[in-house]
């Protein structure tokens, strides 16, 4: 076999593996797309070594809760929360219990947080595991979003 015809044959497989490629990946949603495996929820794990100094820092937190000024911030992470994704496996079908949020890209540090007493407030939630009617009073935890990937 000829050398023209050897790389005619190798250049005819690239073509043919570029094809089958392309096709087998166009079910497969794209980064950016909204899917219904998006990473929408949030996964948090206990820190148990933080080499960063400790130090405190006197810092103001506003919520559509309101405002929390001169609160006091360890600078030692407590918890680390990761995006993720919920399902079932029983459940991938369109089951339509899971409402859908928007991604999340960074993963977050969380440090504990005192500010002070506030007033208890209620509030009424509903997420994919029912209605929640939930009574809450000072912050605990503050999380901050991680520069860089």
């Amino acid at each position: 076999m000829s050398k023209t015809a050897i790389i005619g044959r190798v250049r005819l497989g690239i073509l043919a593996t570029a094809v089958w490629l392309g096709a087998t990946m166009a079910g497969v949603p794209s980064v950016g797309a909204q899917s219904r495996f998006d990473l929408d929820h949030l996964e948090c794990a206990k820190v148990t070594k933080d080499s960063n100094p400790t130090e405190q820092q006197i810092i103001d937190l506003e919520t559509r809760f309101g405002l929390e000024p001169g609160c006091k911030l360890d600078t030692t992470a407590v918890a680390i929360c990761t995006p993720t994704i919920k399902f079932h496996f029983e459940e991938l079908g369109d089951s339509g219990d899971d409402p859908r949020g928007e991604r999340l890209f960074n993963d977050m540090l969380c440090y504990e947080v005192n500010c002070d007493k506030r007033e208890k407030q209620a509030i009424t939630l509903e997420d994919q595991f029912g209605r929640h009617e939930i009574e809450f009073k000072d912050a605990k935890l503050l999380c901050t979003p991680i520069g860089g990937k």
